[in-house]
């Protein structure tokens, strides 16, 4: 989809940050607690019309769910039950100072946001199918730690 398209849809967004023809575009609930819906588009200079389009988008609010149902605030091993080729790929420290690991499921382009020590997932971001995620992970976590 292209990132018109996405405003069109969704409205006018409550933050950007862009720079070189990638763009972070942040839309926060109204309601407490505040959950976000982040998506991050790219522009390929290489094409004749370098639109921006849609490369992943990341969500915490539990309204939204898989179709497997499961949704932010779901455990690890439910996670596991519904998709078991996670891979644990990265972590990074919260605003809580907890530990937050990053598990992937490439083929499915599906990754869960897991915090320590409950084991609850805080957020889930869609991406391509098939696709490694690590070179091109939301930069909304720049401090994050890649496990190799």
């Amino acid at each position: 989809m292209q990132s018109q398209e996405l405003s069109a849809v969704l409205g006018k967004p409550d933050s950007t940050d862009a720079a070189m023809g990638k763009a972070l575009l942040y839309w926060v609930s109204q309601s407490q607690p505040l959950h976000y819906l982040v998506v991050y588009t790219e522009a390929d200079f290489g094409s004749d019309e370098p639109v921006p389009t849609v490369k992943q988008l990341q969500v915490t609010s539990p309204q939204f769910q898989t179709t497997g149902k499961i949704s932010t605030g779901a455990p690890l091993p439910k996670i596991r039950e519904a998709y078991s080729n996670l891979k644990p790929i990265a972590y990074y420290q919260n605003d809580a100072r907890q530990r937050v690991y990053v598990f992937d499921e490439q083929q499915q382009g599906i990754t869960f946001e897991v915090t320590l020590p409950d084991s609850i997932c805080t957020a889930i971001t869609i991406h391509e199918k098939g696709k490694m995620i690590k070179g091109t992970y939301l930069p909304v976590h720049p401090d994050m730690t890649v496990i190799k």
